[in-house]
C-alpha cells in the first residue's frame, strides 16, 4: 500500500512539474520575455532544465527541454504530449516549441499491437516476429480441402503431414514428441470445406492436444510440446509419415 502511495505521490509531482513548464513558457511568450525571467527562480539557471525520461525530446522557445516525453500528435496551432502512459496528453502551444528530437518509437502504433495481442484467443499458437507473407496466405487463405476430409483414428503427425502438403508447407516435428506414447497420439477429425490450415491448428487441433504447441517459423511450421517449448528445446526433425493404420 505504502509502494502505491509513493508512487501516485511521485506521479503528480512530475505532472505538475510539466504543467508548470508549459504555464512559464506561455506567461513569457505572452509577456515578451524568457521564461526563465518570468517565473523568478534562480535556482532554475543553476539547475539542468531537462527532465531525463527518455523518448521525445521538445525544446521550448524558453530554453527548456522536455525528455521522455511522447509527441502524440501535432496540429498548426500546437503539440499533444503524453508524460505517462494513461495520463491525459498536455497541449503545448505551437508558438511555444522551438524544436522537437523524435525517437524511434511510435506509441499509437505499440498500444494498437497490444491491445490486438490482448484480445486474441487464447492458444498455443505461436507466431513467428517474421513470417514469409506467402506462407502467411497459404495457412490462412488456402482452403485444405473443397470437399469433406475425414481421418478416423489416425497419428496426428500422419493427419497434418497430409494436410500441410496440400497447401505446399514445410512441417517439422519436434523430438519431444516421438516421446509420447502412440496411443495417445491417435486422432479422428472432420476438415469442413474451405477450412484453412490454420483454423484448423487453432480451433480443432490444439483444442484436442491442449499440452502441445505449434509454431509458426518465418516459412514453416514446428509442432513440439509446451514443456518442451517452456525449456527451450526447439530441435526438430523432418515430419515423418507415420502408418495410419497404426
Amino acid at each position: 500500500m505504502y509502494k502505491r502511495q509513493r508512487a501516485g505521490l511521485c506521479l503528480m509531482v512530475l505532472l505538475v512539474a510539466a504543467a508548470g513548464v508549459a504555464q512559464d513558457a506561455e506567461e513569457a511568450a505572452d509577456q515578451g520575455k524568457p521564461a526563465a525571467e518570468s517565473s523568478g527562480e534562480v535556482e532554475e539557471k543553476s539547475q539542468a532544465s531537462i527532465v531525463r525520461l527518455g523518448g521525445d525530446i521538445i525544446t521550448l522557445q524558453s530554453g527548456k527541454k522536455l525528455a521522455g516525453v511522447q509527441v502524440l500528435r501535432e496540429t498548426p496551432t500546437g503539440i499533444q504530449v503524453e508524460f505517462i502512459e494513461g495520463m491525459p496528453p498536455l497541449h503545448i502551444p505551437r508558438k511555444q516549441v522551438l524544436s522537437i528530437e523524435y525517437d524511434d518509437i511510435d506509441p499509437i502504433k505499440q498500444r494498437r499491437l497490444k491491445a490486438t495481442q490482448a484480445q486474441a484467443p487464447e492458444s498455443g499458437i505461436l507466431m513467428a516476429k517474421e513470417y514469409s507473407p506467402e506462407f502467411h496466405r497459404k495457412i490462412t487463405e488456402e482452403p485444405l480441402a473443397e470437399e469433406a476430409l475425414v481421418f478416423e483414428n489416425k497419428a496426428y503427425v500422419y493427419i497434418l503431414t497430409q494436410l500441410t502438403k496440400r497447401v505446399d508447407v514445410e512441417f517439422e516435428v519436434a523430438k519431444p514428441i516421438s516421446e509420447i506414447p502412440k496411443e495417445q497420439k491417435r486422432w479422428s477429425v472432420e476438415v469442413k470445406p474451405g477450412t484453412s490450415l490454420r483454423a484448423l491448428l487453432e480451433e480443432q487441433f490444439l483444442k484436442a492436444f491442449p499440452q502441445l504447441k505449434v509454431d509458426y517459423r518465418f516459412d514453416k511450421i514446428l509442432l513440439t510440446t509446451k514443456e518442451a517449448f517452456e525449456e527451450g528445446g526447439e530441435h526438430a526433425s523432418p515430419a515423418i509419415e507415420e502408418d495410419p493404420g497404426q
